[in-house]
């Protein structure tokens, strides 16, 4: 019985990071690189981050809006990187499951470079956008943990992409 009382109430990881992050909310923005094709000005990445030491919302819904080219991200792409840069800064040993993850909540907003929907052009998606969403999910991050966060990437993974035009239905 002593043991079930124990394990019963002997806090999960999410509990226990959720509290380590403490409270508060974190806003950072950063430019999604570009301009590619068709796009005639850099489209803003931004997260707000409330923190109340139960759970973490990485909200990306103030992300500058879907417009002509390749550099959106589809919605899994978003929460791929969110979820990377909070291993990297909490325990890179923690499980990539739903219960690891249970207590934090990644909202975007349709037709955002964070949330493409069709026909918007993804091609650049998972090498640009990825890594200034993690950038931004790392700043928001860098509040309260100071010492395990390293300065923002350059912004790219370096990718080419070979094509034969235009489609019509992106420009």
């Amino acid at each position: 019985p002593c043991f079930f009382l124990f394990f019963f109430n002997v806090p999960a990881p999410p509990e226990i990071y959720t509290r380590s992050l403490g409270g508060g909310v974190r806003c950072v923005e950063e430019t999604a690189s570009g301009p590619g094709p068709g796009q005639r000005e850099p489209v803003p990445v931004r997260v707000r981050l409330p923190l109340d030491g139960h759970r973490a919302v990485f909200d990306y819904s103030a992300s500058g809006a879907s417009a002509p080219g390749n550099v959106w991200a589809p919605r899994a792409v978003t929460i791929s990187a969110t979820f990377w840069a909070l291993r990297s800064v909490l325990d890179s040993s923690l499980p990539a499951n739903a219960g690891t993850f249970r207590r934090l909540e990644v909202v975007t907003r349709p037709g955002t470079v964070t949330h493409a929907v069709a026909p918007s052009a993804v091609g650049a998606g998972n090498v640009e956008v990825s890594q200034r969403v993690a950038d931004v999910a790392l700043g928001a991050l860098a509040g309260p943990f100071p010492d395990r966060v390293a300065a923002g990437s350059q912004g790219t993974r370096d990718s080419i992409l070979l094509g034969g035009g235009l489609s019509p239905l992106t420009i």
